[in-house]
């Protein structure tokens, strides 16, 4: 099955976690996790600026959809799927975070 590129940003999250999975791995200090604490913090940041604006521009879909059904349905119905999926691969992220952070702090969930 063929993949979509992934952006620049995709590509530096993926990686973020990657290499913060490796340095659970080799147990490093706790000030260099610290600092991927903060960088998820500017993450969750910019994933909030970004859910604002998609949610603009979904609202545009709805409104535009009102107007012309038959010219914006079919490119309503994509934005929608591609917001599920989008919300979909989210929930996933954040579900390993959890899971990386709880193994880390030897926590039972």
């Amino acid at each position: 099955m063929a993949h979509a590129k992934e952006t620049p940003r995709q590509k530096m999250i993926g990686m973020m976690y990657l290499v913060l999975m490796a340095l659970l791995a080799l147990n490093v200090s706790k000030q260099v996790l610290d600092a991927f604490g903060v960088l998820d913090t500017g993450l969750v940041s910019t994933i909030q600026t970004l859910e604002v604006a998609n949610n603009k521009v979904m609202q545009d879909f709805a409104s535009q959809l009102q107007l012309n059904q038959k010219k914006v349905k079919p490119w309503h119905d994509k934005a929608q799927e591609v917001s599920a999926k989008a919300k979909a691969i989210v929930d996933f992220i954040q579900d390993k975070k959890i899971e990386i952070i709880t193994t880390a702090d030897g926590k039972k969930t």
